[in-house]
């Protein structure tokens, strides 16, 4: 056999190889940048209002405001992200209408708030605090109208 015929093949196999090569690496490419535009493409639908919540309760029955706190995180709200940063006891021993304090100025996230809440935003209640290292957005102090509330939280009588 002729040296140079063997080696002309060889050449030539190495070609179709490396172009079958060239082939599968473009496929691949294409296949990657349709996944990655499908993926950039879909759009993430983010609660217009962020809000961090401190509830307190200033009603008489015990573990209300841990109560609400998780009612409030277990339901969706497509307008609000609410996250809770505080529970305590409000410093009055007694309120009889639950209140919404609005501690900074974004006054509209509160107004949604209190909407959500079933509460009347006109009764908002503008009071920043001194010391926000929380970054409190709104307090919510539980009255003893607390039922009222959007919320369906369980009466003192399980009700």
């Amino acid at each position: 056999m002729d040296p140079g015929l063997n080696k002309s093949r060889i050449n030539r196999l190495l070609e179709i190889i490396v172009g079958l090569a060239l082939v599968v690496v473009v496929i691949f490419i294409v296949s990657a940048t349709v996944r990655i535009s499908r993926g950039v493409s879909r759009t993430l639908e983010m609660p217009q209002y962020q809000v961090r919540l401190q509830i307190l309760n200033g009603c008489s029955v015990k573990k209300i405001a841990s109560q609400a706190s998780q009612v409030i995180r277990e339901t969706e709200n497509d307008e609000l992200d609410i996250q809770i940063v505080a529970l305590g006891d409000f410093n009055l021993t007694t309120v009889k209408k639950t209140i919404l304090i609005v501690r900074n100025d974004n006054k509209e996230a509160a107004v949604q708030l209190a909407e959500y809440l079933g509460l009347d935003p006109r009764d908002n209640v503008f009071k920043p605090l001194e010391d926000n290292r929380q970054h409190i957005t709104a307090t919510l102090v539980l009255g003893e109208d607390y039922s009222k509330l959007s919320l369906n939280l369980p009466t003192e009588n399980g009700g």
